[in-house]
Formats: C-alpha cells, sequence, structure tokens
C-alpha cells in the first residue's frame, strides 16, 4: 500500500494546506508519502505506472484522477463559496471519499448531494 498526495506546495492557501498536511502524516505516521506535483505532468504518468488498487489516494486539486489512478480515492476540497461549479462537483461524485476542513463545508456539500467527512485543516501553534 502507498499513500499518495497529489496537490503542489507553495505560498498559496492550499499549497500551504497540502505542505503541513504532508509534512504532518509523515512525522506522525511514519508512513511513506508519495507527493505529486499535480502541474507535472510526467510524474503524475509515473505515478499511475505505479497505482495499484491497494493504494491510498489524496487529491487536493479536485482533478479527476479517478480516471487514471488505481485504488481508493480520496478529494480534500477547500472552496469558500456556496456555489461549486459542474465540473468539480463531478470530480466528487466520482471520489470514494470526499474530505472537507470545516462543517460549512460539508454542510454546501450535502446541499449538492455529495456526503463528506470533516478533516479539519491543522494550525501550526509556532506559528500562532
Amino acid at each position: 500500500m502507498r499513500i499518495r498526495l497529489i496537490g503542489q506546495r507553495n505560498n498559496l492557501g492550499i499549497g500551504i494546506h497540502y505542505t503541513n498536511f504532508s509534512d504532518c502524516i509523515k512525522q506522525i505516521y511514519g508512513l511513506t508519502v508519495e507527493e505529486i506535483d499535480f502541474a507535472d505532468q510526467s510524474a503524475i504518468d509515473r505515478a499511475v505506472g505505479n497505482s495499484q488498487d491497494s493504494d491510498i489516494n489524496i487529491c487536493f486539486v479536485a482533478a479527476n484522477i479517478h480516471q487514471i489512478f488505481k485504488g481508493h480515492i480520496v478529494q480534500y476540497i477547500v472552496f469558500e463559496t456556496d456555489r461549486i461549479a459542474d465540473h468539480i462537483l463531478t470530480t466528487l461524485r466520482e471520489a470514494d471519499t470526499v474530505w472537507v476542513p470545516s462543517e460549512w463545508g460539508q454542510g454546501i456539500l450535502e446541499k449538492h448531494g455529495i456526503a463528506s467527512t470533516v478533516i479539519p485543516e491543522g494550525v501550526e501553534p509556532d506559528l500562532y
């Protein structure tokens, strides 16, 4: 089994969330986590070629990874509006599991007929 994170480390909100999530899961569980930069097509192609049915794929960018990766597909979606684009809703409906960082987000997805689980974003206590 492999845990694979699809996203991107950067200074944007979701990039920081992705970075902290990855660092935390590695530290807490001592797991080998494969990070895939969603903007690097060659990295995606390599990861797809290595994917197995026992993998857990967690996507932070609402991409249609269910069409190409084997294994369990988790979409971790973060949004700030009560209107969600149709192509994102379609991607979420195809996921095996949907995570959101808040009960508010969970309520919005419920209104769109999508079940989700609240997995809060962490706060780095050394920064605050």
